[in-house]
């Protein structure tokens, strides 16, 4: 029966002490003012500008101005390596806020599902079309071949022409509409889209 009174006696010196010693002892969690405060955790740690990617690069996409129908080049942020179909992803994507502010739209549905098959071989890259292509109509197919092509050819990628292939099997190369109205059933490249494009933005 003596142990618990030695107890509560060991925890009154100890007590004394601690008030002896000028330790507060608080009821409640308190907040310290600003200059009480550490100067470690005053420190806010700063990440640096925000990067989405590990390694970007900057490539080019072919949009259409609403007033005057033509090509115009934006730019885009993608991850390296660029490929064929990084820039086909990119314009199926669509113009984004600040194209839709400078009145920028695009004959590339974004419901499209264009297919780069195969590398580069000789300056010629190879699209397959699809169907969302097949139900356009006026000149939005002419635009929208306007766009793969100068786009593909813009974004560094040595790429001088594009082959289209036929959205169905056996996706055989397709003829393509060209910027005189004529169709040809041989790769393509900016001289067949040269009318759509101003000569400033070429």
């Amino acid at each position: 029966m003596r142990r618990p009174l030695l107890l509560l006696v060991s925890l009154a010196v100890l007590g004394g002490l601690c008030a002896g010693c000028g330790i507060p002892v608080a009821n409640a969690p308190k907040t310290l003012p600003k200059d009480a405060e550490p100067p470690a955790l005053l420190q806010k740690a700063n990440p640096g500008p925000h990067n989405p990617y590990h390694d970007a690069a900057q490539i080019v996409i072919y949009l259409i101005q609403d007033i005057s129908g033509e090509l115009v080049p934006v730019t885009r942020t993608v991850e390296r390596p660029v490929t064929v179909q990084e820039v086909i992803d990119e314009l199926e994507q669509g113009p984004d806020y600040v194209d839709y502010r400078n009145g920028d739209e695009s004959a590339v549905s974004t419901s499209s599902d264009l297919v780069a098959k195969g590398a580069v071989k000789s300056g010629v890259s190879t699209i397959r079309l699809d169907q969302a292509y097949e139900k356009l109509t006026g000149e939005a197919p002419v635009d929208e071949l306007g766009q793969i092509v100068w786009s593909l050819v813009k974004s560094g990628l040595e790429v001088r022409q594009v082959r289209f292939l036929a959205p169905y099997w056996p996706y055989a190369p397709t003829s393509v509409e060209i910027d005189t109205g004529g169709f040809v059933d041989r790769p393509v490249g900016v001289a067949d889209y040269k009318k759509l494009v101003s000569p400033a933005n070429q």
